[in-house]
């Protein structure tokens, strides 16, 4: 008996077919930076946890005072949210997904964010992180065990990498795929 034609051309079973451009091409363009590499997002969230942990040290030499280090942390909670929301020409954002109306709703509801402005949205969960990142250091800083600070620092850094790209924050797997 010849086999039955799949119910459903081109899905493979158990996949979700992505609509995105995930393409090589999409990616290297330009040289830039591209929103859809997990490790490209991490290094930016790295980057601007540096600057925060910069900027306390600069606030204890008495270089700066707490104010200018809150403007600071906000200055670029507010640039990465434009960058995420592809509004950087220095990025190659993944397009369909870095737009107003895909990050920040999906950002929204993981994260479960009240606001409504997609640049808030992602503004909230920049400074989240700024907050985790000052909370580890005032603990190192103190003298906690490196295992009570660094646990709760990098497991916030891969999370947010992780929401940025698009991957759930806990993800529930059935115990098999339902009959097609």
């Amino acid at each position: 008996m010849p086999e039955s034609p799949p119910r459903h051309p081109g899905r493979t079973p158990g996949r979700v077919n992505h609509t995105l451009d995930l393409s090589l091409k999409g990616a290297l363009a330009g040289g830039r930076t591209y929103l859809g590499d997990l490790e490209a997002v991490h290094a930016l969230l790295a980057l601007y946890t540096q600057e925060c942990i910069q900027g306390l040290v600069d606030m204890s030499l008495l270089k700066i005072g707490a104010d200018t280090l809150q403007k600071h942390i906000e200055a670029e909670a507010q640039r990465l949210a434009r960058v995420f929301l592809g509004k950087d020409a220095t990025v190659n954002p993944v397009p369909g997904w870095n737009t107003p109306g895909k990050i920040d709703q999906f950002v929204k509801a993981q994260a479960n964010i009240a606001e409504e402005d997609p640049a808030l949205i992602l503004f909230t969960v920049f400074i989240t992180l700024a907050k985790t990142v000052l909370d580890a250091a005032h603990a190192a800083d103190a003298g906690a065990p490196d295992d009570v600070w660094q646990f709760p620092l990098q497991q916030a850094l891969n999370d947010t990498a992780r929401l940025l790209i698009g991957v759930p924050a806990r993800t529930y797997e059935a115990p098999g795929l339902p009959p097609e």
